[in-house]
């Protein structure tokens, strides 16, 4: 069973959570914002020292602005979408992810590497498709034989 995809987007600023979100209803969840290094770039192409994310909590809309808004140069993220007024568990394997009230994990480590997480097949598909079509690299499925990989942001 496949649940989810791992690829490489390249290590330069720009609108990469737009488009690898893009035709998936984001707004829909509520977002945990875990460990995040990524700075907005200002419109002459300067690092800014804002994230891009104010709280610890990002309500659905919150999440689609901030990720939509001008252009941000990631490092590291971990953010974790829940239905709103799930509990939030703490997921650190696959196995905790499919057994847990988490939707969908998103992970970016070293400026490039992502890996995501999702219970909802039809946004592992769009976001598959997204990223053949933006040519990001690497592209694989994450199936459930690797439900004691660890996930790391």
């Amino acid at each position: 069973m496949i649940i989810g995809i791992e690829f490489k987007i390249p290590n330069s600023y720009g609108n990469y959570l737009k488009r690898i979100f893009q035709g998936v209803c984001v707004e829909r969840y509520e977002w945990e914002i875990g460990f995040e290094e990524i700075y907005k770039i200002s419109d002459n192409n300067d690092f800014l020292s804002e994230d891009i994310f104010d709280d610890a909590i990002a309500g659905g809309a919150t999440f689609f602005q901030a990720i939509n808004k001008g252009k941000y140069y990631m490092i590291f993220a971990d953010f974790k979408a829940y239905l709103p007024g799930e509990i939030h568990d703490e997921v650190k394997t696959l196995r905790d992810f499919l057994l847990s009230n988490c939707q969908m994990v998103f992970l970016c480590s070293d400026c490039e590497y992502i890996e995501l997480c999702s219970k909802d097949k039809s946004a592992i598909s769009t976001i598959y498709q997204n990223c053949i079509n933006e040519k990001f690299t690497d592209i694989k499925y994450i199936d459930s034989s690797e439900l004691d990989r660890r996930l790391y942001g």
